[in-house]
């Protein structure tokens, strides 16, 4: 069952109206499955000012056993530096803006993305998805699956083809807070006239000897949140919304469902109550990552939350 919203619209917190205006970080590896992140970062920067640091990591040189010279193991990691600028440079100056700062650092990529975002209240941290064979996993959706687990800013991973503000968009609910905020994002980004589908998905399939009355009064109250979330999403109609409600697991549904549409983004929140409701969530946002022919957009919990620490309303 979903969870039932408030009649109340919620409204947009203090934190929420000054993140708005908050930085954008782009994670750069220096190789083409980069590029469409720099790319749009670009875009959005051309339509509503957004600050963009870029930055670029280099993994630790492992150290053999047995006696190693510090001082030339520190030289090593220093031309790795220099050499991961360069390129990070290279590529903000054929598909970004030459004058973005570019930070470099040496450690775990994941971490280091997420504590440069934790510092400057970044808005939102853009990734490479990377492509699908064996090598653009491993450096592409399992960097940004990585990154979706322990970061508190919004993640958006970026598929190789995906070069401009998303257009068509679908938008997973399961009503709370994260995914709330999530869809909200998922809009403040989109085209103008983009069209967004906001989908619930029930997590089990619809059988015979489950009675047809009880399928149209459930899709009843569902329909009737999604409608009225969908309302308050888009109060102007600067948008084409529409809810969708869909049956099966999760993952499978909504990568199902945006090939169908035609999404270039899907869009989701990660939350839990609880270690199970964690778990689940979990699972779910990695199917979609590792899957999507499209860019995903993840909204972790502590991203809806106020200076406070409470859920926004």
């Amino acid at each position: 069952m979903p969870v039932v919203l408030d009649q109340a619209k919620p409204k947009r917190t203090r934190r929420e109206a000054v993140k708005a205006k908050a930085p954008i970080v782009v994670a750069t590896d220096g190789t083409s499955q980069s590029e469409q992140a720099i790319a749009i970062a670009r875009a959005l920067a051309a339509r509503d000012g957004s600050e963009i640091r870029v930055l670029t990591v280099v993994d630790h040189f492992p150290i053999p056993w047995g006696g190693v010279d510090r001082k030339i193991v520190s030289e090593y990691e220093r031309s790795l530096q220099i050499e991961a600028s360069a390129k990070a440079k290279r590529q903000i100056t054929s598909f970004g803006v030459e004058s973005w700062p570019v930070s470099v650092e040496t450690g775990d990529p994941a971490t280091i993305i997420t504590a440069l975002a934790k510092n400057v209240d970044a808005r939102l941290i853009l990734v490479g998805l990377g492509g699908h064979g064996a090598t653009a996993r491993l450096f592409g959706s399992e960097t940004a699956l990585r990154l979706v687990r322990v970061s508190h800013t919004p993640v958006l991973a970026v598929a190789p083809q995906f070069r401009d503000l998303p257009r068509r968009i679908v938008v997973g609910t399961d009503f709370s807070e994260a995914s709330i905020e999530a869809a909200r994002l998922a809009l403040e980004l989109a085209a103008k006239g983009a069209t967004v589908s906001l989908v619930h998905v029930v997590p089990w399939e619809r059988k015979e000897y489950i009675p047809e009355d009880w399928f149209r009064a459930h899709e009843e109250r569902v329909g009737a949140e999604l409608t009225r979330v969908t309302r308050w999403l888009d109060e102007s109609k600067k948008f084409h919304t529409s809810p969708r409600i869909l049956y099966g697991k999760p993952a499978s549904a909504l990568l199902a469902y945006a090939q169908e549409f035609g999404a270039d983004l899907i869009v989701a929140g990660s939350h839990g109550r609880g270690l199970v409701g964690r778990l689940l969530a979990g699972q779910t946002i990695a199917k979609l990552i590792r899957g999507a022919r499209c860019s995903v957009l993840v909204v972790p919990a502590a991203a809806g939350e106020s200076d406070e620490g409470g859920a926004t309303a």
